[in-house]
């Protein structure tokens, strides 16, 4: 009976298929940080000369008038705290 050796000194060395090589990890920029928004810009948006800008609370205001520019023209929607449209109860609601 014949049997068919293979020695080890009749092996050839086998290459690594690039297909399967392990890869180095791809390097990759960073996500970008978040910005804040922008603050508006003091822009004369009423006749009296009031701007965007400086004011955040009701306690800032002169009166409703310049709350409700406040909330309309310079997007301070802090200032109506229940979402009926009407800022600063304590100023418009007298």
């Amino acid at each position: 009976m014949i049997t068919n050796v293979i020695l080890k000194a009749d092996m050839k060395p086998s290459i690594p298929d690039a297909r399967s090589a392990p890869t180095a990890p791809v390097a990759t920029a960073p996500p970008p940080a978040p910005t804040a928004p922008a603050a508006p810009s003091p822009v004369a948006a009423h006749p009296s000369g009031w701007t965007c800008g400086g004011k955040t609370t009701c306690g800032q205001m002169s009166g409703c008038d310049e709350a409700k520019l406040y909330l309309t023209q310079c997007g301070l929607k802090s200032l109506d705290r229940d979402g009926d449209g009407v800022p600063c109860a304590s100023l418009c609601n007298r």
